[in-house]
């Protein structure tokens, strides 16, 4: 187990760099002219606060008590990042589509909002990789 000094500046080294994705995702999504609100633009900025937190805190949590065996930062990351970005993508699938349809022409291989998922793992990865370096 990691001493709480560490653990919560991990966790707020990861909701400060969920926020800087989030941000660049506004930033993105304002910048392509996509057809979505500003509350959902504003919900990506904060749900990426969230994934960053909660991916760092499985990075820096090193040994289940519920399942006893260790899962690996790298594996655990991915695996949260993933899961969180496909529970959003349950709740905002029609958005997505949106979003893709408007920047990705149709019939590309690219189009599937599922893509949305792999981002999710990446990012996660991205940042359990920096978080657990502390």
């Amino acid at each position: 187990m990691v001493e709480e000094s560490v653990l919560f500046k991990r966790i707020a080294v990861g909701k400060t760099l969920g926020g800087l994705v989030g941000l660049l995702g506004f930033g993105l999504l304002s910048a392509f002219e996509s057809p979505v609100s500003f509350s959902f633009k504003l919900g990506i900025v904060f749900w990426y606060v969230l994934l960053g937190a909660l991916v760092s805190l499985q990075a820096s949590v090193d040994f289940g008590r519920v399942i006893r065996f260790s899962i690996p930062w790298w594996l655990g990351a991915v695996w949260v990042g993933a899961g969180l970005n496909f529970i959003l993508l349950l709740f905002v699938a029609t958005q997505i589509e949106q979003i893709t349809a408007h920047l990705i022409p149709t019939g590309a291989w690219l189009h599937h909002p599922l893509w949305f998922v792999l981002e999710g793992s990446l990012i996660g990865l991205a940042i359990a990789a920096v978080t657990r370096r502390l």
